[in-house]
Parts: C-alpha cells; structure tokens; sequence
C-alpha cells in the first residue's frame, strides 16, 4: 500500500485521471465536469428561447432529444427558414395542379430557386405522358410550365372518372342534358387523345367507344318508353310521334 501510494504520488495528475476513467470513475470535483457541462447547457437553452421569441407551434421534433428542432415565430410569416421537408409538405398539401405552388415561388429568390429545382427534377415526368408537349410562353418559369403539364393531364383523368362513373349508371337513372354534356366531353377526349401518350388514347379511344354505346342504349331506351306510353292522339306530342312514323315508313 504504502509503495502504491508513493507511486500515485509520483504519477502525474493527467495519468491518474485516466486510469480513474477507464476504473468507471469520475475525477472531478462534486461542483464540476457533469454540473458545470448542465449549466452550460441550460443557459444555452434559455438563451435559445429568448432569442426566438413566442413559439407557436412545434414542427414534427424528431424522437432524438438532439436533434434540431424548428419553431415558426409569432406574426412573423416568413417563410425563409422553412425546412425542405416542411416545403414538400406544403407542396404535396397544396397539389401541382394549383396557381399557389406559381405564386409561392414568387415570394422570395430561395423559394424561387427550391421549387425550380423541384419542378426541373418532376417535368421530364409529366412530358412524358404527352406526345405534343405543351410549348412554353416567353420567360416562362420551369415551375409554371410544370404546374401547365399536371393541369392539363388532370383534367384529362377527371374527365376519364366522370365518363367511367356515368357508364356504371342505368339508363332510367340518367337526365338527357347529362347524357348530352358527357358526349360532349368524350368529342374533346377524342380530339386532345393523338397528343397524349399512347396508352392514355387507348384507354380514351375504349372509354369513350363505351359512352357511345351507352349514349345508343340511352336514345333507344327513351324511344321504346314513347312508344310504349298510352298518349293523347290530340296532344303535340303524339302528332310529332305519328309523323316520325311517317317518315320512317316512307
């Protein structure tokens, strides 16, 4: 014991701290290291929230305590220190198809730059389902041209979805203006279909042959109703019915 202690003695203080560590021991004083390392730390978190200011709303924090967290001020609306996390929120949020993504790049030049860099990476996508692409305006942005392209293939789909939906229906359940306003709405499918990509004419061309067909079982349903409906031979519409018979007889 006592050469240990002679030997502790003689061994430099930075050693003995050392070998005190790897022993799982700490050596440091009760007031230092661990309290002073918490202090630090808690000053630089208060500081942190003065700094700030009123916190609102906290932004998806991350289950890592050390992780960053972001904070939106109060009456600020600045949008220069939005993560591009939260901006491909807000975008997938606000749709391509909406003027909002064109005006939320004019804000600033960062936003400007962040969503052109978005809209270049999704255009050769949204090209590629149209044979004659839509040409730009002069100066057009990326971002417009982009938001031009999934306008325009949406409103193909949409449409596409209200013939579809009007096939499932029975003839009794439909109006004549409906019937007339989905003809005409497969008439301009029919034209914008050689622009668009192959495999969306095909399924054009099939929806709509369809609409036809149903638009023929429509005309005919309502004629054997005419026909089978007991009328007045005084009424004008028996006349009309008496001379269509006519002229098909003739």
């Amino acid at each position: 014991n006592n050469c240990q202690m002679e030997l502790s003695s003689a061994t430099p203080t930075h050693l003995l701290c050392r070998q005190r560590w790897r022993e799982g021991f700490f050596c440091t004083h009760p007031d230092s290291s661990t309290k002073a390392m918490k202090d630090h730390r808690e000053q630089r978190r208060r500081k942190a929230d003065t700094e700030v200011g009123p916190l609102v709303k906290r932004l998806r924090p991350s289950a890592d305590r050390r992780a960053h967290v972001h904070y939106i001020e109060a009456g600020t609306g600045s949008l220069d220190g939005l993560p591009p996390k939260m901006l491909r929120y807000v975008l997938s949020f606000i749709g391509p198809t909406s003027n909002s993504v064109v005006s939320l790049s004019e804000v600033n030049k960062k936003l400007h730059a962040s969503l052109g860099s978005i809209a270049t990476r999704m255009l050769p996508q949204a090209q590629a389902c149209f044979r004659v692409r839509i040409r730009p305006y002069n100066r057009e942005s990326t971002t417009s041209l982009f938001v031009r392209h999934a306008r325009t293939f949406s409103r193909v789909l949409e449409d596409l979805g209200h013939l579809n939906s009007i096939l499932d229906q029975d003839p009794d359940e439909l109006d004549t203006q409906e019937v007339l306003a989905a003809l005409n709405m497969a008439v301009e499918l029919i034209e914008t279909g050689p622009a668009l990509s192959r495999s969306l004419e095909r399924q054009i061309l099939s929806t709509c042959g369809k609409c036809g067909g149903k638009a023929f079982k429509y005309s005919k349903w309502i004629l054997t109703n005419r026909l089978s409906r007991p009328v007045d031979a005084n009424t004008p519409e028996a006349v009309k019915l008496w001379s269509s018979r006519v002229s098909e007889n003739q």
